[in-house]
C-alpha cells in the first residue's frame, strides 16, 4: 500500500508539472506572436511578466540571436514561474525565425535624406 501511494503521489506531481509546462508554453507562444506582430526591429533581449493579463505567476524572456543569414534573426521566448526560480523548475519555450527587412533611406535631389 505504501509503494502504491508513493507511486500515485509521483504520478500526481508529474501531472502538475505537465500542466505547468503546457500553460507556460502557451504563454510563450502568445508572447512570441505578440513580439513578432508588434516589433519592427527586435535586436536586444527583452523580459517582463504577464501582469497585463492579470497573471503575475509567470515571467518571460525573449532572446534574439543572429542566424548568419542577412536580416534573419532567431527569436526564443522562455516562460518560467515567478515563484520557482530553481534550475530544475519547468519552463515553456517557443523558438522561431523572424525576417527583419533592411532599413533604407532615400537620397533627395538636394542631398538630404528622407
Amino acid at each position: 500500500i505504501v509503494a502504491v501511494m508513493g507511486a500515485m503521489g509521483a504520478v500526481g506531481r508529474a501531472e502538475v508539472r505537465t500542466r505547468q509546462v503546457a500553460v507556460m508554453t502557451a504563454l510563450a507562444q502568445q508572447k512570441y506572436e505578440e513580439l513578432v506582430a508588434t516589433s519592427t526591429s527586435l535586436t536586444t533581449t527583452q523580459s517582463g511578466d504577464f501582469r497585463d493579463q492579470n497573471n503575475g505567476n509567470y515571467t518571460w524572456t525573449a532572446t534574439i540571436d543572429q542566424t548568419g543569414v542577412t536580416n534573419l534573426v532567431a527569436v526564443t521566448v522562455t516562460v518560467s514561474s515567478a515563484a520557482d526560480t530553481s534550475s530544475s523548475a519547468p519552463i515553456g519555450k517557443v523558438c522561431g525565425l523572424l525576417y527583419q527587412p533592411p532599413t533604407t533611406s532615400t537620397t533627395l535631389s538636394n542631398g538630404g535624406n528622407r
